[in-house]
């Protein structure tokens, strides 16, 4: 009867513990415009290097200047290019751009002009300068413009064609903000830990961030967290490789964050999310998530525990 009863007690702990076991396995959760750490870095294609690959650009009403954007050839030959315009929008929230509005020799917009020399001929393996003539017109609106210059090899013919084409053109990204009172706003939509419970660390952060400015923003910050008991336990940076949010087409952005500790975890705990951004003003907004650390092996303690009790029990009953 005693083995009976033993027997019994272990199928029970197997059924207890698999089950934890499946849905803690079952939890984990895991583009884009160049952060602006990396922005003086070149961007490759067919054979041309074009850099920077991203500029934060900003100019004043009635203003012209001028901004150089540097092409590499690094085939054996010379190469003739063409310089082609286009705008710009964000086409998801991991910051995709997708392009549109392809211009031939420029941008002529309401508020702002871009001009540059369209065919160039590119030395072999040394660096040519092509200068921009940047242009903001009088009555210019103060919020900031998106715009894409690209370079593509050509045969070297003039191509009269109002169709052009980017398929091959590799570019450099224009953020031109016009100065003035420009809105520079924008929240976190969502902030959380990507499952309510952990069997240990790391635990994975996902931040949702929406501007709803008219100028592009790069939230940062830090995320601290806090035990039941309310005491700091660690500090993790928020979006330190400063990547970008725009205002248009998909105008949010899915941050993700890690926090990594070789300490003993166990209960619950608080992660407090604080994120600053803007220009003239700082704007600083935060949000907070709960989850839990539960390690399989204090699982395992307080199943044994019931169990032990349980097994008390039952001898009670069988010697009656």
């Amino acid at each position: 009867m005693k083995k009976f009863v033993f027997v019994s007690l272990i199928i029970v702990f197997c059924l207890t513990i698999l089950p934890i076991k499946t849905f803690a396995a079952g939890s984990s959760f895991v583009g884009s415009l160049n952060n602006t750490n990396k922005s003086n870095e070149g961007a490759t294609l067919s054979g041309i290097t074009v850099s920077p690959v991203l500029s934060t650009i900003s100019i004043n009403k009635g203003q012209s200047i001028t901004h150089n954007i540097t092409v590499f050839d690094n085939n054996s030959s010379p190469v003739n290019i063409k310089i082609i315009y286009a705008n710009f929008i964000s086409a998801n929230q991991y910051g995709q751009p997708s392009f549109e509005k392809i211009f031939k020799a420029g941008i002529n917009d309401t508020d702002l002009t871009i001009h540059s020399q369209y065919n160039i001929s590119v030395p072999s393996h040394k660096l040519t300068d092509i200068p921009l003539t940047i242009t903001a017109l009088p009555y210019a609106l103060p919020k900031e413009y998106f715009i894409s210059v690209f370079a593509k090899i050509t045969n070297g013919t003039s191509n009269s064609s109002t169709k052009v084409q980017l398929s091959g053109a590799v570019g450099s990204l224009l953020l031109v903000r016009v100065n003035g009172n420009s809105n520079q706003s924008g929240f976190i939509k969502k902030f959380s830990a990507n499952s309510p419970f952990y069997s240990q660390s790391p635990v994975n952060f996902t931040t949702n961030f929406v501007d709803t400015g008219n100028v592009h923003l790069v939230p940062q910050g830090v995320i601290d967290i806090y035990d039941m008991f309310g005491n700091k336990v660690a500090t993790i940076p928020f979006n330190s490789s400063r990547n970008i949010v725009l205002p248009v087409g998909v105008n949010s952005r899915i941050f993700n964050a890690q926090w990594n500790s070789k300490r003993l975890l166990l209960g619950q705990y608080t992660a407090k999310l604080v994120v600053s951004f803007g220009y003239n003003s700082i704007t600083t907004t935060e949000s907070n998530s709960s989850f839990w650390i539960i390690p399989y092996w204090f699982v395992a303690i307080i199943v044994l525990f019931i169990l032990f009790i349980l097994w008390r029990i039952i001898l009670k009953i069988l010697k009656k």
